[in-house]
């Protein structure tokens, strides 16, 4: 079957309904070209950092314990890191890719995807140093590409792709990192005030409603586009009108450096569409005509690296300020969508940056 071609995976795309995520906003603001590539033509990569492993598995543990087995598979020892890692996730994609369309079987090893190997060491300009010995006719001598091989099928890399081929599409998390996970997890457990705001394990109240990783998505008024989040955790007191809204951090800095990271990474417009999903939620789900009368808190809970746990309150003000921001990136979105201009962002696109 022949491959697509842009206009037939854009103009699929455009056939559909589409929702803009946080993600997908903040990459169309970074970059319209990888937004389109990501969303229009599929080109998707698949993230599959340490870091990004552990902050799903802290979410996972806490808020859905009973979801773990199915989301996640523990390996013995340790997963490989940096390039190593990266080299054996491409092997596995390959294998992953050919199984899928019947290509490949379970019997295939990293051995096997030696020539792709070398061929992204190339490509990633790794152990390019390594040259063949003097005299390959001695005993032991070998050449540079068995020395590069040597390097990567190792006991650890074959081991973690072996695990990978059986976990299916779940989750890889060593020993080590889910130890460190668990950590985190009693760490906030141990806050009696954020085990109140989580509502961790449920209510006995009937007034309050907990919803936790709910994926919540709406139309937008005036826009060709809706929005959609999967939200951590939202608590509805119904007797007093007031929805809490959590959403769960996990940093490699300290709380110190959290208000940086707001702006940085565009977590207040992360914010300003959770409050604006709720409020759909409470109008459409719950039958809410009036919403005059209702009151949200939003608060990021933060696990920074020392396992210090602090939910920073969004004031009133702020969060008013956020919204009025996030309608100037739906304004942008909106260009980019119905113009179908991903090359440039709109202030590039129109000419209108000077210096």
């Amino acid at each position: 079957m022949a491959e697509k071609t842009n206009e037939e995976l854009e103009n699929e795309f455009y056939a559909k309904d589409f929702f803009f995520s946080y993600s997908g906003l903040n990459k169309l603001l970074y970059s319209p070209q990888l937004f389109y590539n990501w969303y229009i033509l599929n080109q998707k990569e698949d993230r599959t950092d340490a870091h990004l492993v552990e902050g799903k598995a802290i979410h996972c543990l806490l808020l859905e314990k009973e979801m773990f087995d199915k989301q996640f598979a523990i390996m013995p020892g340790k997963i490989p890191a940096g390039n190593n890692k990266t080299i054996v996730d491409a092997m596995y994609k390959m294998w992953l890719d050919d199984h899928m369309d019947g290509k490949s079987n379970n019997a295939l090893r990293l051995v096997n995807y030696s020539d792709e190997i070398l061929q992204l060491l190339v490509d990633i300009n790794l152990h390019q140093s390594l040259t063949d010995d003097k005299d390959l006719t001695k005993s032991g001598a070998k050449t540079g590409n068995e020395k590069r091989l040597e390097k990567v099928l190792t006991i650890d890399n074959t081991t973690y792709f072996e695990f990978l081929q059986k976990s299916s599409d779940k989750n890889i998390i060593d020993e080590a990192s889910l130890a460190r996970c668990e950590e985190a997890v009693e760490a906030v457990k141990a806050n009696a005030g954020i085990n109140s705001l989580l509502c961790l394990g449920g209510s006995d109240f009937e007034m309050l409603t907990v919803k936790n990783e709910m994926m919540l998505q709406g139309n937008l008024k005036d826009y060709p586009f809706g929005l959609r989040g999967i939200l951590d955790n939202f608590v509805i007191d119904h007797e007093s009108k007031l929805v809490y809204i959590n959403d769960l951090k996990t940093s490699g800095k300290s709380l110190t450096d959290f208000p940086e990271s707001v702006g940085y990474w565009n977590y207040w417009m992360q914010a300003a569409i959770y409050l604006r999903l709720v409020m759909g939620y409470l109008m459409k789900d719950l039958q809410v005509t009036d919403l005059s009368g209702w009151t949200y808190e939003f608060r990021f809970i933060v696990i920074d690296k020392y396992n210090q746990v602090y939910p920073f309150l969004v004031t009133n003000e702020t969060m008013s300020e956020w919204q009025t921001k996030l309608d100037e990136v739906l304004e942008e979105a909106k260009y980019h969508y119905t113009n179908r201009s991903y090359k440039l962002p709109v202030k590039f696109a129109k000419n209108e940056v000077l210096l």
